[in-house]
């Protein structure tokens, strides 16, 4: 599980803390800069207990894939499917899902 989540702190940040290639700035990605964040059916509160939920199995780098997510996902259900492929342990995964349905 710990290996999981760093893969996945190293994947987030490029490689930073492992000695990797900087992320581009901004002026290196000026779309990015200017494009808007489409505004999603996940609601803030839902976010806020997706990463609290997801920090339980995967610790503080829930916050980075919460926002990850929610720029992909149309709604809870998709927000939660790919939150839980962060979560090793199949079992952790199932209770996660059930957590996240309510």
């Amino acid at each position: 599980m710990l290996r999981a989540a760093r893969e996945a702190f190293l994947a987030e940040t490029g490689g930073l803390a492992a000695g990797g290639p900087a992320p581009p700035t901004p002026s290196a990605r000026p779309e990015a800069a200017h494009a808007p964040r489409p505004a999603g059916p996940v609601s803030p509160e839902a976010l806020a207990a997706a990463e609290e939920r997801l920090a339980r199995h995967v610790g503080p780098i829930a916050r980075v894939l919460v926002a990850q997510a929610a720029r992909e996902a149309g709604d809870v259900a998709a927000l939660a499917e790919r939150l839980a492929g962060h979560i090793g342990d199949p079992a952790a995964r199932k209770a996660f899902l059930a957590e996240m349905r309510g």
